[in-house]
């Protein structure tokens, strides 16, 4: 059907309806004839809830990555910015991926702050050989370079 329109899964029909839009749709109860001013609050609702579910994504996809597999965590108790590099080996449709979840430690609090890297399969390799010098000249090193892999690591 041309004049459906499928809003956070809702089903919306765009027109007047006819007859056969009318007893599939008052049975939904959606049935909009929409005018200019409605359509632009309409793509302003969708660019606003396209927006917001793109600031939880990147929790979402932390969390699927820790729920996918197990990981090797490299701890930094000594360094002033960097708790723990956390790396994942994540398949998802037959194609392999290596995350790397850094907790930058936050100020004043014993807590930290997650981003998600993806990285390079000898990433963790590197790191681990490094790390123990100096945990922000691995990640400086090793982990940064791959902040632009993905949006949810910060360009620092």
């Amino acid at each position: 059907m041309k004049n459906l329109l499928l809003v956070m899964g809702i089903p919306l029909y765009i027109g007047k309806p006819n007859k056969a839009t009318f007893s599939t749709s008052c049975n939904l109860g959606f049935i909009l004839d929409f005018s200019i001013s409605k359509k632009i609050i309409l793509y302003l609702f969708l660019f606003l809830t396209t927006t917001m579910v793109k600031a939880q994504s990147c929790e979402e996809l932390i969390e699927f990555v820790k729920s996918e597999s197990y990981g090797s965590t490299y701890s930094s108790p000594l360094s002033d910015a960097i708790s723990e590099v956390t790396f994942y080996t994540v398949t998802i449709d037959f194609e392999t991926y290596y995350c790397a979840i850094v907790c930058f430690k936050e100020k004043y609090s014993y807590g930290c702050n997650e981003y998600i890297y993806i990285v390079s399969s000898t990433t963790e390799m590197y790191y681990s050989l490094n790390y123990f010098d100096s945990a922000g000249k691995a990640f400086w090193k090793y982990i940064q370079p791959y902040h632009q892999n993905s949006e949810c690591s910060p360009d620092l």
